[in-house]
């Protein structure tokens, strides 16, 4: 019986500070989000959020940060991702398809 050869992925991940691609792409988004709700908030509501919903801003985003990357390097990278995928999404598709 013959042997088929092993070969090595010589491609590694692309990351951005210590974050796969994608994971970064969702910090990002969050952080943007965080920045741009006061904008529709004021004019609609009229609350001026202060200091404290931008302190709180950036200690949720330095948690998130940390918790993606202690993820990736226990799990495997689209760890996050997957669960998202199966705890939201899975099962409206699957009530759709009875």
């Amino acid at each position: 019986m013959e042997k088929t050869p092993c070969y090595k992925v010589l491609e590694k991940e692309a990351r951005l500070f210590g974050l796969p691609l994608n994971d970064f792409y969702v910090v990002v988004l969050y952080a943007l989000g965080y920045i741009a709700l006061p904008i529709f908030i004021k004019p609609i509501l009229g609350l001026d959020l202060g200091v404290g919903y931008y302190s709180i801003g950036i200690i949720l985003l330095i948690v998130i940060i940390k918790l993606m990357q202690r993820t990736g390097k226990s799990k495997y990278p689209k760890y996050l991702f997957s669960v998202i995928s199966y705890k939201f999404m899975q099962p409206k598709i699957v009530q759709g398809a009875k």
